[in-house]
């Protein structure tokens, strides 16, 4: 079968079932099969025995599936990763150093907008506003500070910086290696400009 024959097989075990709904019959068996091939299987399980059911995830508000252990505890699980399994780590790095300096971000975009009285668009000096506007890195790029971040701390394990302690309904990708991650922070403050830039500007730079 082809990915995509898996995908529409995960999709028709799911609809059938309503929220809050256990799985029966050979669907336990094929779900088990795909739950096997999760990069996050023996986590995710616990080394329990489980039941599996349907309901919607509610970060998401997408209808999946999720796991009821042995001991009561829950998570959720993509039938997606079991068929696309992430292989790429370092995305997922991307993704979570993305994350660690959203409040950094935010806190210039505040500081920017208190302090200027007509805020404008520095490429096309249209208007904007607090919630209508991109900071941008600029000069040095968002991807160029992190790829010098990672060759100066020698970073090459990108898997282990971001595993969770507690792998229950993660989502979402986050550095959780402490260190690291507050490095990162502080590597950012220290080193990264940045400019206010219209939302049709920041997409002309994608």
């Amino acid at each position: 079968m082809t990915k995509k024959v898996h995908i529409k097989t995960c999709q028709i075990i799911r609809d059938k079932y309503k929220d809050g709904e256990f799985i029966t019959g050979v669907d336990i068996g094929v779900m088990a099969f795909y739950l096997e091939k999760h990069r996050w299987y023996k986590q995710k399980t616990g080394g329990q025995y489980y039941k599996i059911y349907v309901d919607t995830n509610p970060v998401y508000k997408t209808r999946g599936f999720f796991i009821e252990r042995e001991d009561g505890s829950t998570t959720d699980f993509s039938f997606y990763e079991c068929i696309y399994p992430t292989k790429v780590f370092k995305q997922d790095f991307i993704k979570g150093a993305r994350a660690a300096i959203a409040v950094d971000i935010t806190a210039t975009k505040l500081t920017y907008f208190d302090a200027t009285t007509s805020p404008v668009c520095v490429l096309c000096e249209k208007p904007i506003s607090i919630n209508n506007s991109h900071a941008d890195h600029y000069p040095i790029k968002f991807e160029t500070l992190l790829n010098d971040f990672i060759e100066e701390n020698n970073i090459k394990d990108f898997e282990k910086l971001i595993e969770p302690e507690n792998w229950d309904n993660v989502t979402g990708c986050e550095i959780t290696d402490e260190k690291i991650k507050f490095k990162w922070i502080y590597y950012h403050m220290k080193y990264a400009k940045l400019r206010m830039l219209c939302p049709e500007c920041n997409l002309r730079l994608k």
